[in-house]
């Protein structure tokens, strides 16, 4: 073969050659400005980036869960509150009443650590399980010690305590110093319970948090039932009281362990603690304000009044906030998913504050406005003309109270979760001189219901106040939140118009025609395309559902 024969084959080598590199650095240039995804397998999410995000199934097992734990307990509680209040009389009763109220405000007991403890679990802050481990028990060692502390003061506080409550009815004041002294060894055990249900739920354990939960519900009415009919009297009805929940922390320490298994040993921490107490001192003065409020209306009842009108407003007050308990169980789930969220993904904020508002109004407000509506016949029913004639005024405020507070504890979680608890902590501490002054001056006038009339005046500027606060705090969810509290206002309304002075029928009229406008108004400028899409689904999976049966 001749020399330019050669030269002529290995130049168009060459240029082949070269051909190919160049297309293969062109191919590996868009390949590079091409998405992970689409040159690699879809691998499962980063712990690190997402540290136990709270998704939306978690919170449908949790609405699920809650629902179930809250309706047993009070279908239950409509048999037991009457049997006690027949047997004991409105007096005794309004000291079991307090005892049952003592053990729901022990728990502000727990300097917000509760609440610390779960938020820090859920975002998982410390990667370290050890550590981890050291943090939790450090947290449940802490718990424990303010209960004991607690314990002890209320075991000495006990009869002076008991004086103010008997209202110069000096023969309960025995039996009231020993059931107080009785509840008082329950405080430590109340709190060391509270942050292992902590623990399960920031692992989204509701289902198995709730399967201790209900059967100590359900007991906690019916061991003084079955007390009672044996004979026993207060005291001894309360100690069965305390033993139950002391069994019950023992289940909630068990479940935790297997949760969280790095708690089988015991450690304990200085340094790695200081994150959940330093975010516990503001949740704590935030969280403790409002329900020493709520106390002090009793205590004012029982001071000004009569310790039978304890009764009178603790029974319907009791019997409304048991409506608000599936609300607030959506808000503990919703509160640790917008932590994260403001953190991490302010967009995801918006729509978690939409729905979870929308959840709020569709558990809440027919609840209300039905009990509102039938409030007195459903009061002389349950419990005799004389109860309805003394409580159902009360009840009534009561309703519509309670229902734009509960309106306004999503913007209030909200603001925890963006961590400005001190903001929500600022506005309780400047409303509680005032409140207690409207409290005991209109309880002094009006009795039972000047103590809710007050009551009410106090969740309606609160709620006021927390959304103007949420919306400066985390602007994106300002026209949300607008529009959130222009339904409550209506839906207040509509509550105070079911309690007219008219007819059962025409209530219950004014009731469907007040529901259905709500339901018009939400429907036409609260939700968006996305939330009709998934209303219209779940409508027609359940009518496919009620088909098929």
């Amino acid at each position: 073969m001749s020399r330019g024969v050669r030269v002529g084959q290995d130049c168009g080598k060459s240029t082949y050659t070269n051909l190919r590199s160049a297309r293969s650095a062109r191919i590996a240039q868009v390949a590079a400005r091409l998405p992970m995804a689409a040159t690699q397998p879809k691998s499962a999410p980063d712990p690190a980036r997402h540290p136990r995000r709270i998704e939306g199934k978690a919170i449908g097992r949790g609405l699920i869960s809650n629902f179930v734990a809250t309706v047993v307990p009070s279908l239950l509680a409509i048999f037991a509150v009457r049997v006690l209040v027949g047997d004991l009389g409105p007096s005794r009763f309004g000291v079991l009443s307090l005892a049952w109220s003592f053990i729901g405000a022990i728990g502000l007991l727990d300097l917000g650590i509760g609440r610390a403890l779960t938020r820090f679990l859920a975002a998982r802050t410390e990667t370290d399980v050890k550590r981890e481990s050291a943090v939790v028990w450090t947290s449940l060692a802490a718990l424990f010690l303010i209960g004991t502390v607690g314990a002890a003061v209320g075991w000495i506080a006990s009869a002076p305590v008991a004086r103010l409550f008997v209202h110069e009815d000096w023969s309960l004041l025995p039996e009231t110093a020993r059931a107080l002294r009785v509840m008082s060894i329950s405080i430590p055990l109340v709190l060391l319970s509270s942050g292992l249900q902590g623990i399960l739920e920031a692992f989204s354990r509701f289902e198995l948090r709730n399967a201790i939960a209900i059967p100590l519900a359900i007991l906690n009415l019916l061991v003084p039932v079955v007390l009672l009919k044996l004979g026993a009297q207060l005291p001894v009805m309360l100690g069965g009281l305390v033993l139950l929940r002391l069994l019950a922390t023992g289940c909630f320490l068990i479940a935790s362990v297997q949760v969280l298994p790095s708690m089988r040993i015991l450690r304990f921490t200085r340094s790695g603690v200081r994150s959940v107490f330093s975010f516990a001192g503001w949740v704590t003065v935030s969280n403790a304000i409002g329900p020493l409020l709520i106390q002090f209306e009793r205590f004012s009842l029982g001071t000004f009044v009569a310790l039978a009108a304890v009764a009178f407003y603790s029974t319907p007050f009791d019997v409304l906030n048991r409506v608000t308990a599936l609300s607030g169980a959506a808000m503990n789930v919703l509160f640790l998913a917008l932590s994260q969220a403001v953190a991490h993904e302010p967009d995801r904020a918006p729509r978690l504050v939409s729905r979870g508002q929308l959840i709020v109004l569709g558990m809440a407000f027919p609840a209300f406005l039905l009990l509102a509506a039938i409030a007195p016949e459903g009061l002389r029913l349950w419990l005799g003309a004389d109860f309805s004639h003394q409580a159902s005024g009360a009840a009534r405020l009561l309703a519509a109270s309670i229902f734009v507070n509960c309106m306004a504890w999503l913007p209030f979680s909200l603001l925890q979760a963006a961590g400005r608890a001190d903001l929500t902590a600022k506005l309780h501490l400047a409303e509680a001189p005032g409140y207690v002054a409207i409290t005991v001056l209109l309880t002094r006038i009006g009795g039972v219901g000047g103590c809710a009339l007050a009551n009410l005046v106090r969740s309606a500027v609160d709620a006021a106040f927390v959304v103007w606060l949420a919306r400066r705090v985390v602007p994106n969810t300002g026209a949300i939140l607008l529009r959130s509290s222009m339904i409550a206002l209506a839906g207040a309304l509509a509550i105070f118009g079911a309690t007219l002075p008219i007819a059962l029928w025409g209530r219950l009229a004014w009731s469907a025609f007040s529901l259905a406008a709500i339901a018009g108004v939400t429907w036409r400028w609260f939700i968006d395309d996305a939330e009709r899409e998934t209303i219209r689904w779940m409508l027609g999976h359940l009518w496919r559902f009620k088909r098929s049966a």
